[in-house]
């Protein structure tokens, strides 16, 4: 049963921490054209996104795409097309002006939090192996044939 317990948690863990990214708070004029941002803008500002844009909480997501004078243009997903395998988002321009952005982050890749993720999936897939192997080894040490093989 502790065995079970440990195996369990094991394979939980890489789940529970598999948030690689975080957002560090940023400067507007400093954030270059192709860069992932969320950002908390004022209810004006959310009064002229376009209806087919529906914010996740308080924040809007979406990639630099360029700055032109008081105005920054956002490419933010809208939805997803998948052909077989393929996933590409479907993405909508759109502008906003840099009054209306009361804060702004940038999309970082968190090192620890990923070298966590890697190192609780090895550890999963090597739990789940061991268990694989151990209840293999188990199965013939009761004294039967072992079962042929075709």
């Amino acid at each position: 049963m502790k065995r079970v317990r440990s195996i369990t948690i094991a394979v939980a863990m890489p789940f529970a921490l598999s948030a690689c990214y975080s957002y560090m708070p940023a400067q507007l004029e400093t954030i270059p054209s192709g860069q992932e941002v969320r950002m908390v803008v004022t209810r004006e500002g959310r009064l002229d996104l376009p209806e087919a844009i529906e914010p996740e909480g308080p924040f809007i997501s979406g990639k630099v795409v360029r700055r032109d004078g008081d105005r920054l243009f956002l490419s933010i997903p809208i939805a997803q097309q998948q052909r077989g395998f393929y996933v590409s988002q479907i993405a909508q321009e759109v502008s906003l002006r840099t009054g209306e952005i009361v804060q702004i982050e940038l999309r970082k890749l968190d090192g620890v939090k990923t070298g966590l993720f890697v190192a609780g999936t090895a550890a999963a897939a090597a739990g789940i192996v061991f268990a694989i192997i151990e209840a293999a080894s188990r199965s013939n040490d009761d004294g039967l044939p072992p079962i042929e093989e075709f």
